[in-house]
């Protein structure tokens, strides 16, 4: 088994703090700080940016911020996914803007958004902060994932989100993948041949991001107290400038099967079709383009 949801997951967790990570050298973290320093740098200081970048970004209100409540106890209490799922449906399918299938897999985004906190509150936020280690595991990894661990977590990171909302989607019969980048992953789904971007971790929605044909990113607002309006800054400013790895030629994509399985999450396979599964390998995104 891959044991890389430290290196991917838990990135943008703790890229700042990295120092505290051990099996980083001394040289890696001062990579990794240098390369924050320059990202920061691209923060958004005029429209002239924007422009430049010819993209639209788009401000959104997310219309369930009262729910967060809500939403952990579905996802605490229900017996198996299809049951969380099929209860939480309702909800995702509420979400409207574009009058299609857009509009259920925001929702969708949306909803897993509220699962986790992003990462350890303080003082360990600058640890490793996901669903399989964080401060409540004492830092110790619980090893594969499972539906109880993913489930009664509060705290999660990219990798987790990305999990949970790959399963969402596929629940509500999305043609889904998982896509990967350095230091993050996210889900697409394609929906009339247009292949959008959906993060959950930081609730953006690039519309047609990897068709390139439809330059449009919304953003919604966090649900309080999820640590997360540094990331989606971060984020959105990084794909926005197609900056160190974020630009839609740079993301891998998986097949959710392939996804699972690289992250120990294969408790998410569906089990009568485990055992004659094949994983397909992640591929470049020129190849798959919709």
């Amino acid at each position: 088994m891959v044991k890389s949801y430290f290196v991917i997951g838990c990135l943008l967790v703790g890229v700042v703090g990295a120092g505290s990570w051990g099996f980083v050298s001394k040289k890696q973290v001062s990579a990794l700080k240098a390369e924050v320093r320059k990202l920061y740098s691209y923060r958004y200081r005029s429209q002239s940016q924007i422009d430049l970048a010819r993209i639209e970004i788009i401000p959104e209100n997310n219309p369930y911020l009262e729910k967060i409540s809500e939403i952990r106890r579905v996802k605490k209490s229900s017996p198996s996914m299809d049951a969380m799922w099929s209860r939480l449906q309702p909800m995702a399918a509420s979400y409207h803007r574009y009058g299609d299938r857009r509009d259920l897999a925001i929702g969708a985004m949306l909803v897993v958004a509220g699962f986790y906190d992003f990462g350890n509150p303080a003082p360990n936020d600058e640890k490793v902060g996901c669903v399989s280690i964080n401060q409540e595991t004492n830092f110790t990894s619980i090893g594969d994932l499972s539906f109880e661990a993913m489930t009664k977590s509060d705290i999660g990171c990219c990798t987790d989100f990305t999990l949970m909302l790959a399963s969402f989607l596929d629940h509500l019969d999305f043609d889904t993948e998982a896509v990967i980048t350095t230091g993050h992953q996210a889900v697409m789904v394609t929906i009339d041949g247009r292949g959008h971007f959906l993060d959950s971790n930081n609730l953006l929605f690039a519309q047609d991001f990897f068709g390139g044909n439809d330059r449009e990113m919304h953003y919604f607002t966090p649900y309080a107290g999820t640590r997360t309006p540094s990331s989606q800054h971060y984020v959105m400013t990084s794909m926005a400038f197609s900056i160190e790895g974020f630009g839609r030629e740079s993301w891998k994509i998986n097949s959710l099967d392939k996804h699972y399985r690289l992250f120990d999450a294969e408790f998410l396979i569906d089990e009568t079709a485990a055992a004659d599964a094949i994983p397909s390998a992640a591929y470049d995104l020129s190849a798959r383009r919709p």
